[in-house]
Order: structure tokens, then C-alpha cells, then sequence
């Protein structure tokens, strides 16, 4: 895409620019609705006195994020239980974090935080108090988070999201709807994958 690669390699197969280019530029054009993984989440509604009985199902159910709000009554201890529980569990990836209007404010890695969590026991006391206190920049500074600013739209295309992940040193990125809403996460490995094969395709169906 940037005019400096003379071979585009693929199952070992030596494709030149002159005849891979312009099947590299339609693809990297296209949008990545189809590469967005929709995430199913569990938003945790509990207040200070709530139960963490939800838990069996999340796991059960193999609930990928757990999801909180901005505003919301949290308590310390219910958090802890709940990254507990899943924090360990290979099916479990984010964290994702709602302005009070229902708006992604940021997505957190998982495991990353719940292992965060371990070694100091006292960071879901103030991640409750900075939920309550809608304190978004003291969230943001957490470790591997990312930013609704740093999202994308559904309707971004491809190229676009490999130079953003690029510049951001990340495997994967949050996108959001039109309303500004979490809508899924995309992922590097799979946007590359998918890139491959709208190459391959052009180049089959132009042959």
C-alpha cells in the first residue's frame, strides 16, 4: 500500500506489485463491518449491598467483558469477586467502561487488570470509587487502556484501522456505532487474514 514493497509473499507464492497492487488498494479500502467481532458483555448493575450471584452464569455462559458505567453504585469487594471468578478464565478479554448516556468511554484489557488486581488488592476498592465518582481520567490511566477517542467507526476501512493499531501499539481496537455506542472489537490477525483474501479473491476472479 505504501509503494515500497516489490513482493507480496503469500503460502510462498510471489505475487509482484505490478500485477497484486490495485488488489491491494480495493481491499485495503474496503470497510471492516465484516471483521467486527460483536462482543457479548454483562453489565454489572450491583450497588454497595448487591449480590455477585450472577457470577456462575457469567461463567456458564462464557461472557468475553464484563461491562460498568460511569456514575454507577460500585462496591469494592463485588468487583473483586467478579475479576476473581473470571480474571483467570481464558474466554475473558475486557473490561468495558460506559459514559453515564450509555457512550463507550474506554475498554480495558482483562486479564491485564484483573492481574493488576492480584498484585494489589486494593485497586478494586478505587476502581469503585473512581466508577462512582465518574473519574474517567483516573480509569484512563490504568494499564492497557484504550480510549473511545482511540476507537473506530463500523464504517472505517481497512487500511485506516491497520495505520491506527500501528500508531498505537495495539493488537486490537474498540469500535462504536454512530450513537458513539460499544458495537465490537476488531483485531489485528483478523483484519490482516481478511485482507489476504480479498486479495487472493480479486487476483482468482481477474485470472
Amino acid at each position: 500500500m505504501s509503494g515500497t514493497v516489490t513482493k507480496l509473499g503469500i503460502g510462498g507464492v510471489g505475487i509482484t506489485v505490478e500485477t497484486a497492487g490495485p488488489a491491494i488498494l480495493a481491499a485495503s479500502a474496503r470497510p471492516i463491518e465484516a471483521q467486527v467481532a460483536p462482543l457479548p458483555v454483562a453489565e454489572v448493575t450491583f450497588a454497595a449491598k448487591g449480590s455477585v450471584g450472577d457470577i456462575p452464569r457469567l461463567l456458564a455462559d462464557q461472557v468475553p467483558a464484563l461491562e460498568f458505567r460511569l456514575g454507577g453504585g460500585y462496591a469494592g469487594f463485588a468487583i473483586a469477586e467478579y475479576m476473581d471468578a473470571l480474571g483467570s478464565q481464558p474466554f475473558f478479554r475486557y473490561v468495558v467502561v460506559d459514559d453515564p448516556d450509555g457512550r463507550l468511554f474506554a475498554i480495558l484489557d482483562g486479564p491485564r487488570l484483573a492481574g493488576l488486581g492480584r498484585s494489589a488488592p486494593d485497586l478494586w476498592d478505587q476502581l469503585a470509587y473512581w466508577l462512582d465518582a465518574g473519574d474517567g481520567p483516573s480509569i484512563l490511566r490504568l494499564p492497557g487502556a484504550v480510549s473511545a477517542a482511540e476507537a473506530v467507526a463500523t464504517g472505517a476501512d481497512k487500511q485506516e484501522l491497520l495505520e491506527r493499531m500501528e500508531a498505537l501499539g495495539v493488537q486490537w481496537l474498540p469500535v462504536i456505532d454512530g450513537d458513539g455506542r460499544f458495537a465490537g472489537i476488531v483485531d489485528r490477525s483478523q483484519l490482516i487474514a481478511s485482507l489476504i483474501l480479498d486479495v487472493t479473491r480479486q487476483l482468482r476472479a481477474a485470472s
